[in-house]
């Protein structure tokens, strides 16, 4: 496997690939093609103990790097020994291309997706957006779609985090059960800023209810996180000194669930296993392949008719395709959600938190009229089981 990407999303999504696929097929070796080797190694040494990490480890390594820098180094590089192993290995799998190099450059006239007779549903102008978005993704389909395949057909027992954990408890002073909260106010340019949890006083409201309930609530992340008031029940994991990419891990793997928003963090839910809640959630067609998981998205607002989106508009608009700095069809605004619609997603998710996986396939009408409205020209959108709230969808809908 290759791990050529630099955001950290992607390291937790190939690494419990990797797993996956050493589970269900065979011995898998990871060649990371980026600087961040070190927290990669760290990861993999909890995550999947047993697989080895390649990666250039040379003090002369580090020193070029140090006086050239990451790119010149890749580019007369890494970038070559990248295309010795495609030429000699092109059975290698890679979820990403390098973003320096794409490998596979997509071709719309041998999309077989576009072949799907749902794809003449849709307009122009959301065909454009797709063929556009797929020109503009960096990862190979079928790999990606084989990464969901098998976290939804596989079943692995989860990590035990044992004495990290226990040690970090004693640390943070927890004591109950717990939930993780992870509120991304990090700031982005242009379009990106879509992400931004705008309002992340509103998520107080949503830790006074658990506290309430029994849980202790504690705040994941690192320095885009809000600085919440201090009450009895609240740990500021985030804020701490006890930051670490193994006391990450392990504090998903002791939680009993977690509310999350869109940012790479999300990702240790999957490799954790346990439940979440996405809320100010966005970005649709770029999803993690979650067991367990609700979503409430951000509204999309018309600006030139200052009316909200429906669900039904959503799917079928080019805007369904905003990401990153892309940007499609009707001029709109992003809406962080209002405290009561947490709220009511919130007190939705809860009753299936304890449930075994296949009761979260009991869908309500909504929720399955809104996967039956999907194709698979929605991408990760289709192939997740995540789906939205069902007051979400009550409170867009169409009809």
């Amino acid at each position: 496997m290759i791990l050529g990407r630099r955001d950290f999303g992607t390291h937790l999504w190939a690494l419990h690939y990797a797993r996956l696929w050493q589970y269900t097929h065979r011995k898998v070796n990871l060649f990371v093609f980026t600087n961040e080797n070190a927290h990669i190694k760290r990861l993999a040494k909890y995550i999947l103990p047993d697989v080895e990490v390649i990666y250039p480890d040379h003090f002369f390594d580090h020193l070029v790097a140090i006086i050239f820098g990451h790119q010149f180094v890749f580019k007369y590089t890494l970038l070559r020994v990248y295309a010795y192993i495609v030429t000699h290995r092109p059975d290698f799998l890679h979820v990403w291309d390098l973003a320096e190099s794409p490998y596979v450059r997509y071709n719309a006239y041998l999309d077989p997706l576009l072949l799907h007779p749902s794809a003449s549903l849709f307009n122009e102008e959301f065909i454009k957006a797709y063929k556009h978005t797929r020109e503009q993704m960096d990862y190979r389909w079928d790999v990606f779609r084989d990464s969901f395949t098998l976290n939804y057909t596989t079943s692995i027992s989860r990590t035990n985090p044992g004495s990290v954990l226990s040690k970090l408890k004693k640390d943070l002073n927890i004591k109950h059960a717990y939930a993780i909260v992870n509120v991304n106010t990090k700031t982005y340019p242009g379009p990106s800023a879509r992400r931004t949890v705008n309002y992340p006083e509103r998520y107080d409201c949503l830790i006074d209810f658990l506290i309430e309930k029994g849980y202790d609530v504690v705040i994941h992340g690192r320095k885009e996180q809000p600085n919440y008031k201090s009450r009895k029940g609240l740990f500021n994991y985030a804020a701490s000194p006890f930051c670490t990419i193994e006391n990450d891990m392990a504090l998903y793997l002791g939680c009993d669930f977690a509310v999350t928003s869109k940012t790479g963090a999300e990702l240790f839910t999957t490799l954790s296993d346990v439940p979440a809640l996405g809320l100010n959630y966005m970005e649709l067609l770029s999803m993690q392949p979650s067991k367990k998981m609700r979503f409430y998205p951000k509204h999309l607002r018309n600006i030139a008719t200052g009316k909200l989106f429906s669900w039904q508009e959503l799917v079928t608009s080019p805007n369904f395709f905003d990401i990153g700095q892309n940007t499609y069809g009707t001029p709109i605004e992003y809406v962080d959600l209002e405290e009561d619609e947490m709220m009511s997603a919130l007190q939705e998710f809860l009753p299936l938190v304890y449930l075994p996986e296949s009761q979260w396939l009991n869908y309500t009408t909504l929720q399955k009229e809104f996967k039956a409205a999907l194709s698979p020209l929605h991408l990760d959108l289709d192939l997740t089981r995540a789906v939205p709230s069902d007051s979400y969808l009550k409170k867009t809908n169409k009809f």
